[in-house]
């Protein structure tokens, strides 16, 4: 999976990056890495919450092929493991 920059976001909508990353935290309160994030959590925990698949699959198909960064960015968001947000049920 190929990573997705900031500068591409901005390209696409034909303004600076500066401009773009202004803009885009202006409206979400987060920058465009830290909403990247987010949209991947969320669909971790609809993947661990509606399957079977190891944690090592659910982080790449979330877009995380490192395994750490994964489990960092998940417990970050939800305060949890994968494993243990998997257990609970959520």
């Amino acid at each position: 999976m190929e990573e997705i920059k900031a500068r591409d976001y901005a390209r696409s909508c034909g303004l600076s990056e500066t401009h773009m990353r202004r803009i885009f935290s202006e409206y979400t309160s987060m920058s465009p890495s830290e909403y990247l994030n987010v949209v991947r959590i969320n669909k971790a925990c609809e993947l661990l919450a509606h399957g079977n698949d190891s944690i090592e699959d659910i982080s790449r198909a979330a877009g995380y092929p490192i395994l750490s960064t994964f489990l960092r960015n998940f417990r970050k968001i939800t305060g949890l493991s994968p494993s243990a947000w998997r257990k609970q049920g959520i």
